[in-house]
């Protein structure tokens, strides 16, 4: 049962190795550093689609290419508490960087003298830190911490936010966009019926 469990758990971390999170969390990154750079909302739009449209992808291009997996019930409630969890953090901390750059947008905050700025890159780092716990995707460590270090410098030495925000999005959706082209080229896609009659 133990060893059940390892392999279950293995294979639970696997599915998220298709680079999909990373590209994601790298656009909704960009978008906050964009909108601090233009002083305009736009570019946090997008930041409003992404979670609709995380469960078409996955079941239209990722699904089919790494394969259909059913989890026993205990991994499936898991999974969805994990996900829940993961959406609320989410959810906060984008409300959390939406009232401020709202806040900065009529200038109620000297953006380059208050280290109050720095608190979307905690948020961000938070997050990530909240994605690696709850989804076992532990490559989200090093973002995390990254993104940590750049809001400390930000505080401590001055380091423009808008510059380590687009930086790290930029890092972040360049990694996923490299993950999924790879994970793309390594499993072709199988159709759900050929599955169904391999079973």
């Amino acid at each position: 049962m133990e060893d059940l469990e390892r392999v279950e758990e293995h294979t639970y971390r696997s599915v998220f190795d298709d680079g999909l999170m990373d590209l994601f969390a790298g656009v909704l990154v960009l978008g906050f550093g964009i909108s601090m750079v233009t002083g305009s909302f736009v570019p946090m739009i997008p930041n409003y689609v992404l979670p609709f449209l995380w469960r078409p992808i996955r079941k239209r291009w990722i699904t089919p290419r790494m394969g259909y997996v059913r989890f026993t019930t205990g991994r499936r409630q898991k999974e969805r508490t994990a996900m829940h969890k993961a959406v609320v953090a989410g959810l906060l901390v984008f409300l959390a960087g939406a009232a401020l750059a709202i806040t900065i947008g009529v200038q109620l905050i000297p953006i380059r003298h208050q280290a109050v700025v720095h608190s979307i890159g905690l948020m961000f780092a938070l997050a990530m830190l909240t994605i690696t716990v709850t989804m076992r995707i532990r490559r989200f460590v090093a973002y995390a911490t990254v993104m940590l270090l750049a809001a400390v410098a930000g505080v401590a030495f001055g380091l423009s936010a808008e510059v380590y925000l687009n930086g790290i999005g930029a890092a972040m959706t360049l990694a996923g966009v490299a993950m999924l082209w790879r994970f793309a080229r390594k499993h072709l896609a199988i159709p759900p019926e050929k599955h169904h009659a391999a079973s």
